[in-house]
């Protein structure tokens, strides 16, 4: 009987236990869970707290704006954006945008200021700024000179809703489809940019544009053929094609390091001519008579004979001969020899593309110092490449220092 009754008491005590430990188990998790709660609570509290005190950076933006200091202001602007932007209605987000494009423009930041500009339209489609953005992207565009990518823009800003065809539905005109790949007129264009200007021009009539894009499109199906036949794993394809991106690549780092932190200004400029204005004299050069002979043989007999002799009874032609107008358009050692030569010389025979000339030095003339706003743009130019090659030259020496490089050229045969 004790023994049942030991029984039954340890039991009573055991489920006390459990009933305690689950009560505790059960109390903890409550409290946690509140604590959690509350800590959740009070930091989203704290969060909007804080993000509307971020409202002082808009404001130093605009008093920045107002006085002039661009760049500044859309720091602020920017920092703005960034920590309260997911708070703001679309439309205030397309104004802030609009904002943040016009201060861009205003420093100089062209392609920041599209990115911006394009925003406007991507925050509210129906923004009071959709219109002055759509025209501010048109100006910079043209200002950058990508006139394929200002017809473009054009083109969507006059489109209107739901009267596009097929062709414009992906955002361009479509001219041809190879095999499911889509080519867009503004793809012609952007290839036309990218001309200098004086092959560009060529191409401003339509059936010119249209030649063009028929080529672009035939070298694109041979460039897919060539793909296809794996022509592009040839060995002295794949050599061809990286020396052509190394040229490629070191002519970014000299566009980069060089020519784009070269400044010309107009004292330099002047303070450069006035120190070589004998380079700048016009009118000088050697007034020559020349005739023009069948062959090498002919000029060689002829050199101590009269020219009228070898010219049909006709007088010779003549030339002053300079470095600007060099000897029948060709520079190099014939204009050289003549520049280089007295007064009663005749220089020959000169070698000008297959054809043979006698030319006979007549006069000298020491020329005339030339006024500096007639030549000014030759100027700038000349000391724009010498400034270019001081730079290059000092890149390149400075490379040679820092890289570990050891230098054999002893060895060069």
């Amino acid at each position: 009987m004790n023994a049942i009754v030991s029984a039954e008491k340890q039991k009573s005590v055991a489920r006390k236990f459990f009933d305690r430990r689950m009560t505790f188990i059960v109390s903890t998790q409550i409290f946690i869970g509140v604590v959690l709660a509350l800590l959740i609570y009070y930091t989203n509290r704290g969060n909007e707290v804080s993000l509307k005190d971020f409202t002082y950076l808009r404001e130093v933006g605009g008093k920045l704006q107002v006085v002039g200091v661009a760049s500044e202001a859309i720091k602020y602007y920017e920092r703005f954006f960034e920590v309260a932007g997911k708070q703001l209605d679309q439309s205030s987000k397309a104004k802030l945008a609009f904002t943040l494009g016009e201060l861009c423009e205003k420093s100089g930041e062209y392609e920041q200021a599209l990115g911006w500009y394009y925003l406007v339209e991507e925050f509210d489609s129906s923004s009071m700024y959709k219109g002055d953005a759509q025209k501010q992207v048109v100006a910079i565009l043209e200002r950058l000179k990508k006139f394929g990518a200002v017809k473009y823009a054009l083109r969507q800003a006059t489109t209107i809703d739901g009267n596009s065809d097929d062709s414009t539905k992906s955002g361009g005109v479509i001219i041809a489809d190879i095999g499911g790949k889509k080519i867009y007129l503004h793809e012609i264009e952007e290839e036309l940019d990218s001309l200098p200007t004086q092959l560009r021009d060529n191409f401003s009539k339509k059936e010119n544009k249209v030649e063009f894009a028929k080529k672009y499109v035939a070298e694109l199906i041979l460039y897919q053929k060539g793909v296809r036949l794996k022509l592009d794993a040839d060995p002295k394809y794949r050599r061809s094609l990286e020396r052509i991106e190394k040229e490629l690549l070191v002519q970014k780092v000299v566009q980069d390091e060089v020519v784009s932190k070269v400044n010309v200004s107009e004292e330099d400029v002047k303070n450069y001519f006035t120190a070589n204005k004998d380079r700048y004299v016009q009118g000088k050069g050697s007034l020559v008579s020349y005739v023009k002979f069948a062959d090498e043989e002919s000029a060689k007999n002829a050199i101590k004979d009269d020219f009228k002799k070898h010219s049909g009874g006709k007088a010779p032609s003549e030339q002053l001969v300079s470095e600007e107008h060099p000897f029948l358009g060709k520079g190099g050692d014939v204009t050289d020899k003549i520049l280089s030569s007295e007064i009663g010389t005749v220089v020959g025979p000169l070698n000008v593309d297959g054809d043979f000339y006698l030319a006979k030095v007549k006069k000298k003339e020491s020329g005339r110092e030339a006024e500096f706003e007639n030549i000014k743009q030759q100027v700038v130019g000349d000391y724009r490449r010498i400034k270019e090659q001081e730079l290059y030259q000092k890149l390149f020496d400075e490379t040679l220092k820092t890289s570990d490089i050891k230098l054999y050229l002893e060895r060069v045969k």
